[in-house]
């Protein structure tokens, strides 16, 4: 019997060389047909809107592989349309997130040359707080008490899905008080709530005790997103009142154009003059029948340049600073008489 020798090295590479067998199940990751995961890319589709169904474009879409490996992405079109293409087969997470909405999650298994497309995200808008005011209001009244404040908030948010999703419009002063503020009115998709706080509403029922605090403006969505605004106090607190001169106490004045007098206001800082003209319409009620504003301060009379009729009025004037806060004087009256 011949023996051949060779070497182990030797014997391994003549092996190798002459036994090499087809590799051609697709689940081995050398073969060319491979489908088993990781190795042929698929793609990931789908549409962003809002909860209304309106295409949303810039949305952010990611894909974030189980494993940990390479995120994949895209960016919604202008009709919300997105498209991520060359997605290894796997498990994924899909992440949307778009600034001003709350951001949504799919999972997503990937097949192998998979084109999984309907994955859709309805986003829920996040409300804002685009502008938000708190001003102070100094009344000078005969009844009881003789002077009193009030303080006012109006508040602009924006809330993309519509009114029906605004929850609730909280004003806040630092401490722990809340008031509702009230819906006024709207335009597009912003909305205008306000709130006036009777001095003997507020904490210790006076001005004093809210003095240099923060006011904050708070609005929640039927989903439990909320926003707050930026801090806003109160700029000024009135002390001194206008005090109307002519007429007043009754007086009869037999034009249907009368001037109305005051005395001059003093005070170091910027303010307006408003005058309005009531007409008493009996049972305690009254209408507002003429007014004047934005009344330059040196002023100290105007004449109602509408007519009035017999009957009986009161008019006020009230003093505007710069940030909205006034002080208002006691009602005057006065009848008006005279023959056609």
């Amino acid at each position: 019997m011949r023996h051949i020798l060779v070497s182990l090295p030797a014997f391994l590479a003549l092996l190798l060389w002459g036994c090499e067998a087809p590799r051609d199940n697709p689940y081995d990751p050398g073969a060319g047909n491979y489908i088993g995961p990781g190795i042929n890319p698929g793609s990931i589709s789908g549409r962003v809107t809002s909860l209304s169904g309106q295409g949303l474009a810039n949305a952010t879409i990611l894909a974030i592989p189980d494993s940990g490996d390479s995120i994949f992405g895209d960016i919604s079109n202008a009709q919300g349309d997105y498209a991520i293409a060359d997605v290894p087969s796997g498990q994924y997470q899909l992440v949307c997130s778009l600034q001003n909405y709350a951001p949504d999650t799919l999972n997503v298994t990937l097949s192998p040359n998979e084109q999984t497309a309907g994955k859709n995200f309805a986003l829920d808008a996040l409300p804002q707080v685009q502008s938000f005011q708190v001003t102070s209001h100094y009344y000078h009244q005969t009844i009881i008490p003789p002077l009193f404040y009030t303080i006012s908030g109006q508040a602009l948010c924006s809330e993309p899905d519509g009114y029906n999703d605004i929850d609730s419009v909280l004003l806040e002063i630092e401490g722990g008080f809340q008031a509702v503020m009230l819906y006024d009115s709207s335009s597009a998709s912003h909305f205008y709530f306000s709130v006036t706080i009777p001095q003997d509403q507020l904490p210790g029922q006076s001005v004093d005790s809210i003095m240099g605090k923060i006011f904050t403006c708070l609005v929640k969505d039927t989903s439990g997103n909320s926003a707050a605004s930026l801090p806003a106090y109160v700029r000024r607190y009135f002390v001194n009142y206008p005090v109307p001169l002519s007429p007043w106490n009754g007086e009869t004045v037999y034009v249907p154009t009368p001037w109305l007098t005051w005395q001059i206001f003093e005070a170091p800082f910027f303010f307006t003059y408003t005058v309005k003209v009531f007409r008493q319409v009996g049972g305690g009620s009254a209408q507002l029948c003429w007014q004047r504003t934005a009344l330059p301060a040196p002023e100290d009379s105007v004449q109602v340049d509408s007519l009035l009729t017999n009957g009986n009025y009161y008019w006020t004037v009230e003093v505007i600073d710069e940030y909205g806060n006034s002080a208002q004087s006691d009602r005057a009256e006065f009848i008006v008489y005279y023959v056609p």
